[in-house]
């Protein structure tokens, strides 16, 4: 049985609360995911389909999206190497 590649996400709200999600990879190389990602972070909601419903949550309800694992390479915007010390 083959290995499936499975990513995480997580939709930290402004209310504090949290979504957590699990998925196979949606991208075929780390680029492809960074420009897939940037197509989320453009659109006034963010869309998700589930094994049984279709999730459309509001973006200005969403403080920050964490994604893992993350890519092996990152554009030149991103700071890199840095440490979450603290929320």
């Amino acid at each position: 049985m083959a290995k499936i590649d499975t990513r995480g996400l997580t939709v930290h709200f402004m209310d504090g609360s949290k979504m957590r999600f699990t998925g196979p990879k949606q991208a075929k190389d780390d680029w492809d995911a960074i420009r897939k990602m940037q197509l989320v972070l453009d659109r006034p909601y963010l869309c998700l389909e589930t094994e049984d419903s279709a999730m459309i949550i509001p973006m200005a309800n969403v403080k920050y999206i964490e994604a893992s694992p993350k890519p092996s390479s990152v554009p030149e915007f991103f700071l890199k190497d840095v440490h979450l010390v603290g929320e």
